[in-house]
């Protein structure tokens, strides 16, 4: 975490020089120490330092995280225009060189006026138009290039950043996730439901080991990937409650809709699936009636998950912040940074998962 913040502080340095030596190098080849000490005494040198110093931050900390980076183009044009506009009438550089000392000093008549006698008329000339100060303009599209810059590659840094410790915390979910589930208590289980099945020849039978096969597959194949259909995640949460049916009967209620249709969409794996598992875990008793709830929402280009099972008297808020659904907030953090909502609530005797995602 250092070293980030230690280039960003050479970075911010290393401009404040560039900008406070600008003065010298339009000097450059003129310059002693008494035009040294003029150019810093005139306060249309700081004038025009203050001016780009001020144009290289606002760019950085106000248009480019608020405007450009949440893609608001055309604001952030305008924005620029603006900008711009105002560099214009500013003349920041022809002013700095009309009144520093080292500019008066090698001051030129206006075009026209060499070789003319004193006192003798001007000749009658139609008003120019103001010159356009091309220097001024130059420096302003330099400095909002640096400045777009340097924060484009800020961002990059911590985008990359975010993958690789979203690739740790995936190996992590996975793991534990493997560890909790896909134990051998819950295959023994399975497989012993599926037994009794093929024994009194139950109609479900092949279903139930294709089902098992299926979520297999999808442990061993896909969830390896950074992201995987939505989907497969969406196949593998179904497979994966009716086989918790077919394991519980009739001793718990357990509702799952899905509304919309994933199409082309993808998803971090495990990431609504460890939510489901948790339900199972903590939300079912041999001992009094239960009920799980799940709901999943697919609109254009979002995800709404609803997660809802009743509390049992011997389960615990503690209890159910587990590794998976720690590792899982991480993630979220990691891969949807500002592109969900995550709430856990526990009212009314049920415990409620809600996670919306902006795909």
């Amino acid at each position: 975490m250092l070293r980030p913040k230690v280039s960003e502080l050479v970075i911010q340095i290393i401009v404040g020089l560039i900008f406070i030596s600008l003065p010298l190098v339009f000097q450059a080849g003129q310059l002693d120490w008494n035009t040294f000490i003029s150019i810093f005494k005139s306060v249309y040198t700081w004038l025009f330092i203050f001016l780009y110093v001020f144009l290289y931050y606002f760019h950085s900390y106000v248009l480019i995280p608020y405007l450009y980076f949440k893609k608001r183009f055309a604001l952030y044009i305008l924005s620029l225009f603006i900008l711009l506009i105002a560099v214009y009438y500013a003349r920041p550089i022809e002013n700095f060189f009309r009144h520093s000392s080292m500019a008066r000093q090698n001051f030129q008549p206006p075009p026209g006026m060499q070789g003319k006698f004193p006192g003798a008329p001007a000749p009658l000339r139609m008003p120019r138009p103001p010159r356009v100060d091309f220097a001024s303009i130059f420096l302003f599209v330099m400095v909002i290039a640096l400045s777009g810059a340097v924060q484009i590659n800020r961002r990059w840094r911590k985008s990359e950043q975010r993958i690789a410790e979203a690739e740790a915390e995936k190996t992590q979910a996975e793991l534990s996730f493997l560890k909790v589930q896909l134990n051998p208590h819950f295959l023994f289980n399975t497989l012993n439901n599926l037994y009794s099945l093929a024994i009194s020849k139950h109609e479900h039978t092949a279903e139930g080991i294709m089902k098992l096969s299926s979520i297999m597959r999808y442990f061993t194949d896909e969830v390896t990937e950074n992201f995987v259909p939505l989907s497969s995640e969406i196949n593998c949460i179904r497979n994966y409650i009716d086989l918790q049916r077919l394991r519980l009967g009739n001793k718990a209620i357990v509702g799952f809709s899905v509304h919309g249709e994933p199409d082309d969409l993808t998803i971090a794996p495990l990431v609504l699936m460890v939510f489901v598992e948790n339900a199972f875990k903590y939300g079912i008793s041999n001992h009094e009636s239960s009920s799980i709830d799940i709901r999943i929402n697919i609109e254009k280009e979002s995800i709404d998950f609803l997660c809802r099972n009743k509390i049992l008297k011997k389960s615990t808020q503690s209890e159910r912040s587990g590794i998976g659904i720690t590792n899982t907030q991480k993630r979220l953090e990691h891969l949807y940074a500002d592109r969900h909502f995550f709430n856990i609530s526990n009212e009314n005797n049920f415990f409620t998962v809600r996670l919306k995602i902006r795909i």
